[in-house]
């Protein structure tokens, strides 16, 4: 039996990571939530009576070495959690961390760092767009075509904060992860809106991928529609996929010799459940049965590199990565 820690018990704990977990134990079991931690005491304690965890901290630190647990599920914000991520691999518990993992060079680097001083403890990055049913369906689908271009939607209805970024970084981590290649080069257009607030912008990246592909992402930030997905472009046909969508028969359509060849809608792909279709549960999945079982890990946080330093480049404004 693998005892798991949660640090970080706000909403994204609550509302996708533990639904997650629980629905792991429940249909493949051999682990079991010990404890949790925040530094608000108020939300550690709701956690742990929520979830019926028999014991909650306000010091991760000292969480880890009163329980020693073999996984801890990083769920910090932006600002700490590679500090956090650090720590953890430290005490030589496994972990699986949310996304950003790190808001620059520097911070993933402390990640990066700790992950090679201790080379038997599993890390995986929580990009759940890499776990996604209707993506992983999609890459299948065009596993042995002549990729040629991506578009990458990413439309929000008023997202007026002022850091969009540790969000649009889902974007740009999807695109590469489709590409299935390292970017070459990346050109970043700012669209400002300062009626909208400081630092309000729609980001549109033009990139070029190591393999010759080449992918347009656009993040906008205040329209009239939540939408996320792509269309993958190849030489013989073009692909559209549904990641977010209003449409009751969202999935993915297939175009060949200008006529609709193929139509596979979410449901065929997995449950009705939220955490399914956006892939929070099967990153679970993943990692606790690569833990289990030795296996190896494909989201290490060394293929986050580029998407963190996208992430840094639209914080700071710069036009070039």
């Amino acid at each position: 039996m693998l005892n798991v820690v949660v640090i970080g018990c706000g909403n994204m704990a609550n509302g996708v990571h533990m639904p997650s977990i629980l629905k792991y134990i429940n249909e493949n079991g051999g682990l079991q939530v010990v404890a949790c931690a925040d530094i608000s005491e108020d939300k550690a304690k709701a956690f742990s009576e929520k979830y019926k965890v028999n014991e909650y901290f306000t010091d991760y630190n000292e969480m880890l070495r009163k329980i020693k647990p073999d996984i801890a599920v990083n769920l910090v914000s932006e600002t700490t959690i590679h500090t956090v991520a650090a720590d953890i691999l430290n005490a030589g518990v496994h972990t699986l961390i949310e996304k950003p993992p790190g808001r620059d060079i520097n911070e993933i680097s402390q990640i990066l760092n700790a992950a090679k001083a201790n080379e038997n403890v599993k890390i995986m990055v929580a990009f759940n767009r890499r776990f996604a049913p209707v993506y992983l369906k999609l890459k299948e689908l065009y596993a042995n075509k002549k990729v040629r271009h991506i578009i990458y939607n990413m439309y929000r209805i008023n997202r007026h904060e002022r850091y969009f970024e540790t969000t649009a970084i889902h974007a740009a981590d999807a695109a590469k992860w489709l590409a299935g290649s390292d970017f070459s080069k990346v050109r970043i257009e700012y669209q400002n809106m300062p009626e909208k607030g400081e630092k309000v912008s729609n980001y549109y990246m033009f990139a070029e991928f190591a393999n010759g592909i080449t992918a347009q992402i656009n993040c906008v930030v205040s329209t009239g529609r939540t939408y996320e997905g792509c269309q993958i472009i190849c030489d013989d046909s073009v692909y559209y996929a549904d990641f977010i969508s209003d449409e009751d028969d969202y999935g993915i359509k297939e175009y060949s010799d200008n006529k609709l060849s193929n139509v596979i809608t979410a449901d065929t792909l997995c449950g009705t459940e939220y955490i399914e279709r956006m892939g929070f549960y099967n990153e679970h999945k993943v990692f606790y049965d690569s833990v289990k079982n030795n296996l190896s890990i494909d989201a290490v946080p060394s293929t986050a590199v580029q998407s963190v330093e996208i992430c840094d480049a639209i914080k700071t404004r710069r036009n070039f990565i």
